[in-house]
């Protein structure tokens, strides 16, 4: 055999050359040593203002984010997504998860979906049979790159009706996700064999139940009236219904009757502009006045649920009017 033998040139244009071609050489070794890489970001889950009276579920929507570099060229990197309870916690199961206020516990869930039936949870966690993580695949281009985004459903459970006022939050520290991503679709997300590289984002979950009151009315009708030589009472209800709580006024004004002095001097108006004279009062006694003044309004607390609070209303002894219909309107102010 032979031996093989080579020449190494001299001289500065040749040493040139050879520098050259070593960078091209480790520039080349250290591409093919670089991973995929992906960063994710997670969007605030922010259901803002939210009136929990109404007994309705309430919803808001956020977004997850990836963008991955040297990826498979023209393939796709799996992706595992977990999203543990949060530092509210959740009622031992995983879902619902619990928003806090305090010591309150405002019940709500992330779902995979707008149809809210899939809860968003972990692969590590002790019910990921239940409620597993989302996998997704990120195609990659002819430059190795790609990115993806997917929607997180959020959803507050209805019927809480009686929770009190306040900032409910919960925070998803590095503690309570993990996303993990590798080359290819072979891997499985369930069974943990996707664990190439990890990244664990960071998001707030957070609803406003700020002190809200409603209120409606019921007829006060003193019925048909023949002469009125004699005391008629009537009686109806308000329905108020204010956050669990809250403390309120109820004031009525005097109606629309001319030259009214009082609460107990309200004007009903008839025909050709006749006046029946009649009270309002906050006891079936009628002796407490219920008008807009200092002493004058109802005093409540909302429990979260409609409240019905008695109207009273006496027609007095007072010269009979000519025959007709008979109305007023009074107008209801809640302060709160």
């Amino acid at each position: 055999m032979r031996p093989t033998r080579f020449a190494i040139p001299t001289g500065a244009g040749a040493a040139v050359r050879l520098r050259a071609w070593v960078a091209a050489a480790l520039c080349l070794m250290a591409g093919s040593a670089l991973a995929q890489n992906c960063s994710v970001s997670v969007t605030a889950t922010n259901f803002g203002t939210i009136d929990l009276t109404t007994g309705a579920a309430w919803t808001t929507t956020a977004t997850f984010s990836t963008s991955c570099t040297n990826g498979p060229v023209n393939g796709s990197i799996r992706m595992c997504i977990s999203f543990g309870t949060g530092t509210g916690g959740s009622t031992g199961s995983g879902s619902p998860r619990l928003l806090l206020s305090g010591a309150n516990q405002l019940q709500y869930s992330l779902y995979t979906s707008a149809a809210y039936t899939t809860v968003w949870g972990s692969y590590s966690w002790a019910w990921s049979g239940t409620y597993p993580g989302v996998q997704i695949d990120i195609p990659t281009n002819a430059a190795r790159a790609g990115s993806a985004t997917r929607t997180i459903y959020g959803r507050i459970s209805p019927s809480q009706q009686t929770l009190p006022t306040g900032t409910y939050a919960s925070n998803f520290t590095t503690a309570h996700t993990l996303v993990r991503y590798a080359n290819g679709t072979g891997g499985s997300c369930a069974a943990g064999t996707v664990t190439a590289r990890t990244v664990r984002p960071t998001f707030t979950v957070r609803a406003t139940y700020a002190p809200v009151c409603r209120v409606t009315a019921s007829t006060l009708n003193f019925g048909s009236i023949g002469l009125l030589s004699s005391i008629r009472d009537a009686a109806s209800a308000l329905s108020v219904t204010c956050s669990n709580g809250t403390a309120y006024t109820a004031a009525l004004d005097n109606g629309l009757g001319a030259g009214v002095t009082g609460p107990t001097a309200r004007k009903m108006t008839g025909p050709a502009s006749a006046t029946v004279t009649y009270g309002i009062y906050r006891d079936a006694a009628r002796s407490l006045a219920w008008g807009a003044g200092v002493g004058l309004v109802y005093s409540g607390t909302g429990a979260g649920t409609t409240q019905s609070v008695p109207v009273y209303g006496r027609v007095p002894v007072q010269a009979t009017p000519r025959p007709g219909s008979y109305s007023d309107t009074i107008v209801v102010t809640i302060t709160y």
